[in-house]
């Protein structure tokens, strides 16, 4: 199976390789390396020129046209890999080094349905709408309850940014959120009432945190959030942050609702060195989380 973006037509290779960037490329080089006007999606190589995903150009453009300076500058410099959603895994290495050189013969059959093209059939191939593939990515990987990113994303988006910290020296933090007493919510007020808390917290969280900071619902009532360039010193930022987002969560709601506090567990590394892995700054954080928890809740550990 081959994957390619939506706007189907005779273009030279030499068109096509203009979507094509390497994962680390920075967005600022991206955006001065292809046409905005005329690529709608973008292809994200590896080093060995293998497929790892698509980019929307309309997302990168959205990231670089956030109203806070610090945020857009900081975004500029972030490799596009930072911006794939989702990682793809083509079946053969034919398929993915002659992607970007991909030509569709005039005698191919589409398929189509209410929402436009769904694929092209050739005698040999078939090529499938990156429209249809992403909704199907989206399903897989988003949580359906908050629309945020589920655990496999979280778990993918801090390898890279573990490994992106150790290349550039910086710091990374891991924040783990858990809703307290959250089965008492489900048991005295109903399932849909404890989906609307969860609902109300993750968009609380989102607009508190930076824009590129990650946020995931982490399982059941717990969140997680990756924040790159987050060092020993700063870690308290992210939590003032996710706790004026609980304050913010409820304000405007009509419905009447528990009230909810979060017991927040947070690490950061600073001196980062290949003794250290991923998995054990997650652990590090639930630690402090554990510890927080026995506290008596409704408080921070870092």
């Amino acid at each position: 199976m081959k994957y390619h973006h939506t706007h189907i037509q005779k273009s030279t290779v030499e068109t096509t390789q203009k979507c094509v960037v390497s994962s680390s490329m920075p967005l600022w080089e991206v955006i001065s390396f292809i046409d905005l006007n005329t690529t709608a999606y973008i292809l994200v190589v590896d080093d060995a020129g293998k497929l790892e995903g698509i980019v929307e150009t309309e997302e990168v453009l959205r990231r670089l046209g956030v109203w806070n300076s610090v945020e857009r500058n900081r975004w500029s410099e972030m490799p596009i890999q930072s911006m794939l959603k989702w990682k793809l895994s083509l079946n053969s290495d034919r398929e993915q080094t002659q992607l970007a050189a991909a030509k569709f013969p005039e005698d191919c059959m589409t398929v189509t349905n209410h929402a436009g093209l769904v694929a092209l059939v050739t005698d040999d191939d078939v090529y499938v709408s990156w429209e249809t593939v992403k909704n199907s990515l989206s399903q897989a990987l988003t949580d359906h309850v908050t629309g945020l990113p589920n655990r496999a994303v979280f778990d993918r988006r801090l390898s890279e940014e573990y490994a992106r910290a150790q290349r550039d020296n910086t710091s990374l933090a891991v924040v783990l959120i858990d809703v307290d007493h959250f089965k008492t919510v489900n048991d005295q007020y109903g399932h849909s009432v404890g989906d609307l808390t969860l609902q109300l917290i993750a968009e609380g969280l989102q607009k508190h945190l930076r824009s590129y900071d990650v946020l995931a619902r982490y399982g059941g009532d717990e969140f997680a959030a990756i924040c790159t360039a987050c060092g020993p010193d700063e870690i308290e930022i992210p939590i003032r942050r996710i706790q004026a987002g609980i304050r913010s969560a409820f304000a405007k709601t009509s419905v009447a609702l528990p009230e909810i506090t979060l017991s927040i567990g947070a690490a950061t590394i600073h001196k980062m060195d290949e003794s250290h892995t991923p998995s054990e700054l997650v652990e590090l954080a639930d630690m402090c989380l554990y510890r927080a928890k026995g506290n008596g809740r409704a408080c921070a550990f870092k």
